[in-house]
This record gives C-alpha cells, structure tokens and sequence, in this order.
C-alpha cells in the first residue's frame, strides 16, 4: 500500500481489531477439508460481500482516501472525512476516536459443516490455525445522537426512538429522551439492558418540542479520586418535532386515595370547544359508569369519590380510564392507590460524601449539612445516622477499595435510609440520575435507583408496603434527571399545586434534585464557595418560613451570603411547589 499523500510513511496496523468468525489463515477451509474450488465458490456466491472497511482523506482534498485502520488508537481524524462502507458518504472525522476493541466472547466463531467430498466422507469446518486473522476495525462516534427522528417530524402516541451513544471511555449508565434537561415523559429514561427509548408522547402537550438525547458513562475506576466527577455527560443538539394527539394526559395524577376517598381525573382535547365523556373501568376492566361535560378551553377533568352510579364503593388497587370527544378518544394511563397512609412523625436522614475532603474549604461542606440536623432536631426530630459529634451529620468516608470505612458508612447509611420512620433525606456527594455514589459498579458504595425500588416498594405502584418520603434533597449530579423521584414515591411532575394534590387525596411532598452537574470543586483544589453559600442560604429561607421553591429562588441573592453564583433553575422540584419545612410531617389533620 502506497503511503498517503503528503507523507512518506506507510503504517501496517495490526491492533484495534475484532476477530470474524472462522476467519483464520488464507487457505481455504473448504478444500482442505476435502472439497473442490468449485464447491467452494458455490458457497461464496450464497454469502452477501461484506462492506469494505471506512476510508479516511484529509479534509482540505489534500491527499487520497486510505484505510481508517492504518491510523493508530488515539489518533485525532478530526481533520479527515470518513466514509461509511455501508452507504458509501463521506463525513466529517470530529466526534470521532479510535479505539482498541477487544474480541468479545460473544463473537465466538460458529461452526460450519463443509462441503462433503464427492462420494462422501467427512466433513470438516472452515478454520484454519495458521496464517495472520481477519477482522474489522470498529470507529466510535463519540457523544449522544437521535437515530431517525428528524425536524418538522409527527409524533403521536407510544413512540420508540433509538439513540447513538459513544464515548472513549466509561460504561454507559443511562440513556434518555429529553426536553429542556428533563425527561419528556414516565417511559423515557433507559438502564442496561439498553434498547429503544420509549416516549409516551400523550404525556406531551401538542405542538412544537425540542428533544434531545441524553447519555451519562460511568468513568473507570473506584473512589480515592478526590472531587473527580464519576460521570461524563452528552447531550445530542436537540431535534424540533410536532407531538399531535387528539386526546393527552399531560397533567395526568398516578395516584389516589393516600390521606381520603379521592381521584383525580385529566386530560386535553386538541379541540377547544367540544362535549366530552369519561368512562371509568376498574381493574378487571369492568364498566363502572361515566361523566360528562362541556369544554371550552380544551381542558377535560373530574374529581371522583369511589362511588358507582348506585353509590356503590370501588376499592380497586387501580382505575383506568377512556377519555372521548366526538373527534376521538384514548385509554389513559392508570391511577393507582396509594397505601402509605403513615401518621408517625417524619424523622431525618442526613448524610454527606467526603468526596471533597481534600480540596482547601472542603470542611464548609460538612458545616452546610449539618444544617439539615439542625433543622429536623428544631422540630425535636430524630437525625439518622448519627453523626461523630451533637449537631453534627453522618460522614460517609471516600476511600480506596483497601479502605474498609466506606462500606461500613454505606451500610449504615442503608439502615437509616429504610428505617420504617425515615421520611425526609438530605445527602450531598457523587450521584447521577441513577442513584447515589460513586461507582454503580460497586454496589458496597452505592445506592442505586432499582434498590430503593426493591426496598422502599414506591414502583411499581399500588403496593400495600409502600414506604415514600416526604422530603428528598440529593445534592449530586443530574439527580433530578431520572426517576430517582418515583423510587422515593414522589409524584414525578414539576411544581405542582396544592389543589392538584387535594383533589387526589394525595399528602403533598417534594423531591429537589440537580438537573445539571454542579461544581464542587477547582482544578486548582479549592473548593467552589458559591454551593455551600447556596445552600445554606435556602436552609435559612426554609427554615423561616418560606415556601420549597421559593427559597431556592431567593437563595442566590441571602440573607448570610450575598450574589451567590447558582442558577436556581438547575434545581428541579418534583412533586409540590412550595412545601414547608416541617409541613405535613407527621399525623395528618386534613388538607
């Protein structure tokens, strides 16, 4: 092979390869194992030929196309086009890398019988053991992209999208559909196993949306990595696509009846000034009866108390509905009982990762927790776990897998986590939107969204052992975006209203969680001052008085610290909009 234009050197590259099956030295299996040339290519007319392997070319037409794989791992093709063997376009190199992909097993190679010998006789298989291998060389497009879905495109109803997702390193955590830094529906967020993201696009309001893909990678390697953020992040360029439904639940409740005999029922016509019916079925899809109405804003509703048409009581786990106007209808979502009718007061947990142990001012996040003790002992609350000295919080070590500390702190931080009185958390440290920690990968370190499912029993909804919180607080990255909120067994939508919750029979609680990856830290190891003044700045406005979202919104701005550096939008709250801090905790007197 000639060497490409402009240089003198020619690169013979022998790495970065998986291995195709059967695919051994240059003699041919077919004859060695008795059979003729003819028999041979007989068998190769039946195979499709495999593409050839990506081209590269300078950008600037500089020089000609060559094999990508003369180029070594790490080798920056962001000034050459690429081609794609499968469809022959050329395309730009950046946001490619090259890396070194071991053979997996699961590529084993399958064995084929081949042509048997005239007259019979053994067979044998296409293997060889001498000879150099054959494979191809795999490109990763680095970053997160949507597959198929381009601008101006229709979306109605249950959509599966597929979406690209690379990185140079890590392993990938979670994949999601999103629309402003949050998912766009209850189905849009993915954990292994990976596949399609299903978007429930009636839980969308009609008209435009920009979407986007959105993957985190878990970063290689355990704790005693400082202020390291464990996770990479990648958000596709967002697509604008048309949502059209007849009939949406974009403000639908999944849940009733927690405090008294309460359903809510929701929906929108893309019609503005229509009739509009509501058949109930309970959960052996039985016809209970119906409502009807009038609209003239679109909005469809009714509030339900259990009774049929002859005042008979319905104690279904759940309900579902058919909503209709003369234009169409649609089956809504379910609307589950909530158990946890709880009237034991809410203790605390509290708890913070020495992630920033190190960096100079890392104490000032230890003392920004500890405020959280102050706050559930005010209101003579019991704080789990215990920290070292009164008043102060549980530390949760950050160490090396040598270190035995951690797995301890985790544990203990486990048992207080799920202790039957706990309702209310505050923890600060690593964490995505996947769970809490450092690692998913060791789960001695770490808190993952399907444990708390297996042990608090919020998801699936509708169970009798439910355990929810009435406050969560998780002072991590991206927590805000995944469904760390369900798992808590708190209503997965943004700033709700009292009265949609009174109207369920629903005690009101709220989940604040990062939708971004705040700093924590300086490369030059200080630590960022502006996110413990934050915080305790809303810990002051909360405590006197304020209501849940409107002390992050003040935050930025005192009483102890002034023109504090946070957005306070970054901070998503689900559930209710401004709980109080001590409010609704404990045996409830009514809404």
């Amino acid at each position: 092979m000639l060497a490409a234009t402009g240089t003198n050197v020619t690169r013979y590259v022998h790495s970065n390869m998986v291995q195709l099956a059967n695919c051994g030295g240059g003699s041919y299996g077919a004859m060695s194992a008795g059979g003729s040339a003819t028999d041979f290519l007989t068998l190769a007319k039946a195979r499709p030929v495999a593409p050839a392997g990506p081209l590269a070319r300078p950008a600037n037409g500089s020089g000609g196309a060559v094999p990508l794989k003369i180029y070594p791992p790490g080798f920056d093709v962001s000034d050459l086009l690429i081609s794609d063997p499968l469809t022959g376009e050329w395309m730009s190199g950046a946001g490619y890398s090259i890396r070194p992909t071991p053979r997996p097993p699961a590529l084993e190679a399958v064995q084929l019988a081949a042509p048997a010998p005239p007259g019979g006789g053994g067979g044998g298989s296409f293997t060889s053991n001498s000879g150099a291998e054959t494979g191809f060389y795999r490109v990763v497009r680095q970053g997160a992209r949507l597959l198929g879905v381009t601008n101006g495109m229709v979306l109605s109803g249950v959509v599966a999208i597929f979406v690209e997702a690379g990185n140079a390193s890590g392993e990938l955590a979670s994949l999601s559909i999103t629309e402003a830094g949050s998912p766009v529906s209850d189905l849009s967020t993915r954990t292994a196993p990976f596949g399609p993201v299903t978007v429930d696009t009636t839980q969308m309001t009609n008209g435009a949306h920009q979407i986007s893909a959105a993957a985190s990678w878990c970063l290689p390697g355990g704790e005693g990595q400082g202020g390291v953020n464990p996770y990479i992040e990648a958000v596709s360029p967002p697509v604008t696509v048309i949502v059209q439904n007849e009939i949406s639940f974009t403000d639908w409740m999944p849940m009733f009846g927690q405090e008294y005999d309460s359903l809510l029922i929701t929906a929108q016509s893309a019609h503005a000034n229509t009739e509009w019916y509501i058949d109930i079925y309970d959960s052996s899809t039985n016809y209970i009866g119906s409502f009807e109405g009038t609209t003239t804003d679109g909005m469809i509703g009714a509030v339900w108390d259990l009774r049929g048409p002859q005042g008979e009581y319905h104690d279904d786990n759940w309900f579902r509905f058919v909503v209709g106007t003369p234009y169409g209808s649609a089956v809504s979502p379910k609307s589950w009982k909530n158990w946890d009718r709880w009237t034991a007061r809410g203790d605390w947990v509290v708890g913070n990762q020495l992630a920033w142990e190190g960096v100079i001012g890392g104490e000032n996040f230890d003392t920004m927790t500890d405020g959280f003790v102050v706050i559930g002992q005010t209101f003579d609350l019991t704080v789990r776990p215990p920290g070292i000295d009164p008043g102060t919080a549980f530390r949760i070590h950050y160490a090396l897998l040598s270190d035995p500390r951690p797995d301890q702190d985790w544990q203990q931080f486990r048992q207080a986590l799920y202790y039957p009185s706990s309702r209310n958390l505050f923890y600060s440290g690593h964490g995505g939107n996947g769970g809490i920690g450092r690692n998913p990968a060791n789960t001695n370190r770490y808190i993952s969204q399907a444990e708390l499912v297996s042990a608090l029993h919020n998801v699936p909804s509708g169970q009798t052992n439910r355990h929810g919180f009435r406050f969560v607080f998780l002072d991590g990255c991206q927590t805000a975006n995944g469904h760390l909120a369900q798992a808590f067994g708190i209503i997965e939508k943004k700033e709700v209203s009292f009265g949609y919750l009174e109207a369920a029979g629903i005690r009101p609680a709220s989940f604040v969680g990062w939708n971004k990856s705040p700093a924590a830290a300086f490369a030059n190891n200080y630590g960022i001052v502006a996110h413990w003044e934050f915080i305790q700045n809303f810990q002051f406005l909360w405590g006197t008085g304020r209501g849940l979202r409107q002390a992050l919104d003040e935050a930025k701005d005192g009483p102890l610290h002034f023109n504090v550096d946070v957005d306070p939008r970054e901070l998503t709250v689900f559930g209710f909009r401004n709980l109080g801090v001590n409010q609704y905790n404990g045996q409830f007197s009514g809404m």
